[in-house]
């Protein structure tokens, strides 16, 4: 008992003791950055792109300069910068940016208006990947390091999967995949040793479609052809195109060194200031807003730490009832970025965004993916808007059954139930699954794939029928999207707020964004507080891996929520 007293007082201490050290790192740091610096006249803003950048986060810097910009965050900045007087130009300098392509998009419509300011946009490359080179093409004149280390590696557009089944036949581990849908693919990876030929078929089909956008776009920045760019990703004899054939293939304008670089546009270094330090100016709010509310990441109820974004209904619930009650909001602009993930918590959100609805109408904005239980909560907007790079649609669902009785055959592990009750061992994981309990799940399976129909059918007043033709799990681009009726437009977040204005009959509104920032200390107090996710996560070495021994907490956690609506994959290049 001692013991026990003893180790909770020093768990207690040292939680106390961490929380003293935040608070006191967080006040000097707060301290020694409220002074904003000064930015000079001819001044050059310095967009560093070094690491991934999530479209919007609630996390603000006041406190922790570590914690990434969002795309919001940056878009802002620019706009700002636009109308700044001090600042003559923008210097881009991409190094192994990650983004989504919607959130990308959006961030070089931005840099798009800046340059209709009349200032310029300059770009450096070092070694420059794929997302890198695309968003320096918006740039009036591309530098590239002149040395043979440097370079730049474009790809193309797809995606790699990893399948567990040969791994799971190894250790004695079985999933029984329950489907309503022929292209829903999420369970392939567990249960086969590669894709199924619709499941391929429907990928090359949506990648065609993204890569023929991406293709369009980057031939029109740098005023060549289509054919021309593919054949850049296509034809090339080299991985990495060398600093010559850079040049050759206009993908830059100029070899120089950045020390040169800075001098051939005419900035002196000591007049650039970092978009990190760089202040966004906020009008003053207008007595009448328009909302955005921002639903990112996997649907489901578990509370993610703040270095995983996901969508509950607690979460969800919180901010549509407040945007509901603030009088001074007169429409939601929802702007969704998911796979998806649990049907049942996808069905309480749509709930409340129907609730919402009754008051005040509700325009979806499509981010990098709306799809699955992402398209679910989308589906019964007023209007609905996709980006020109969204990945949507997959209306399907499964239910996924774990089965671990020839592992614990193989380690000596038995198990036995006793008590009452038919399916009183359902949470036994090391007895085979029988057929009474596979049919029931098949059963919930297809109610609910019925119901997402319905919903479906409902919010874009199309038959269920000819619903469920353009179903079954299948994923659909933008422009495939609005062709089969499931959007009403390919546009941006900012078609999106217009739209939402125009239906509520507004001509001068500010814009509001949900969740409202909050700062570090904020989220140690409110949320889960895992010290070595935080460490990653401000280090810049946040992943997610897939561990042998993390089976069977998924396995667990698909127990308990087993009907999924989610997409398997996203976009690699």
């Amino acid at each position: 008992m001692r013991t026990k007293w003893y180790l909770l007082g020093c768990g207690t201490s040292i939680v106390l003791l961490l929380l003293l050290i935040i608070f006191g790192i967080s006040g000097l740091v707060k301290a020694s950055t409220s002074v904003v610096p000064k930015v000079q006249m001819n001044s050059a803003l310095v967009i560093s792109l070094d690491k991934y950048v999530p479209e919007y986060s609630d996390l603000t810097d006041a406190h922790f300069n570590l914690i990434p910009l969002s795309a919001s965050d940056i878009i802002e900045k620019i706009n700002t910068a636009a109308k700044d007087p001090k600042i003559k130009c923008i210097i881009l300098k991409p190094n192994n940016f990650m983004s989504g392509y919607a959130s990308l998009n959006e961030i070089m419509i931005a840099l798009e208006e800046f340059k209709e300011s009349g200032k310029k946009i300059y770009a450096y490359l070092n070694f420059s990947g794929q997302k890198d080179f695309v968003i320096s093409t918006v740039a009036d004149e591309v530098y590239l390091n002149p040395s043979a280390s440097a370079g730049i590696f474009v790809s193309g557009i797809g995606s790699n999967m990893i399948f567990y089944k040969d791994l799971f036949d190894k250790i004695g581990v079985e999933y029984k995949v329950i489907r309503a849908g022929k292209f829903k693919s999420a369970g392939e990876t567990f249960t086969r040793s590669g894709m199924s030929k619709e499941f391929r078929a429907n990928l090359m089909e949506l990648y065609g479609s993204i890569y023929n956008q991406l293709c369009t776009d980057l031939a029109r920045n740098k005023d060549v052809e289509p054919d021309f760019v593919r054949s850049i990703f296509e034809k090339r004899k080299n991985l990495f195109i060398a600093q010559d054939e850079a040049l050759n293939l206009k993908m830059v304008d100029d070899l120089i060194q950045e020390s040169e670089f800075y001098k051939k546009i005419g900035i002196d270094e000591k007049h650039t200031i970092s978009i990190v330090k760089y202040s966004a100016v906020h009008e003053k709010p207008a007595a009448q807003k328009i909302a955005i509310v921002y639903a990112m990441g996997e649907i489901n109820s578990v509370s993610a730490s703040f270095a995983n974004m996901s969508i509950s209904e607690k979460k969800m619930k919180a901010v549509l009832d407040k945007v509901k009650d603030d009088k001074s909001i007169k429409a939601v602009v929802l702007r969704v970025n998911s796979p998806g993930g649990s049907a049942l918590e996808s069905d309480k959100i749509n709930y409340h965004i129907e609730e919402l609805k009754k008051v005040k109408p509700v325009v979806v904005s499509m981010g990098d993916m709306a799809a699955s239980g992402g398209y679910y909560i989308s589906a019964n907007a007023n209007y609905i808007y996709a980006d020109p790079y969204t990945i949507t649609g997959s209306i399907g669902v499964i239910s996924m059954l774990p089965d671990f009785s020839k592992l614990g055959g193989k380690i000596g592990l038995k198990s036995e139930s006793a008590g009452y009750g038919k399916y009183i061992s359902i949470l036994d994981m090391w007895n085979p699954l029988n057929n009474d309990l596979l049919d029931s799940f098949q059963d919930m399976t297809d109610r609910t794939y019925y119901e997402f129909l319905s919903v479906v059918a409902r919010g874009r007043n199309i038959d269920v029928d000819k619903v469920d033709d353009i179903a079954q799990g299948k994923v659909w681009s933008a422009p495939d999207a609005k062709r089969i009726g499931l959007i009403d437009e390919v546009g941006t977040i900012k078609d999106a707020v217009a739209k939402a204005a125009e239906l509520v009959n507004l001509t001068e509104y500010s814009v509001a964004k949900y969740p409202e920032k909050r700062n570090l200390v904020n989220v140690v107090l409110e949320e889960k507080f895992d010290i070595q996710t935080t460490v990653k996560y401000l280090t810049g070495k946040y992943s997610i891996e897939f561990i042998p021994n993390q089976i069977q907490e998924m396995a667990e956690q698909n127990l308990l929520d087993p009907v999924q609506m989610i997409l398997p994959f996203t976009i690699d290049n």
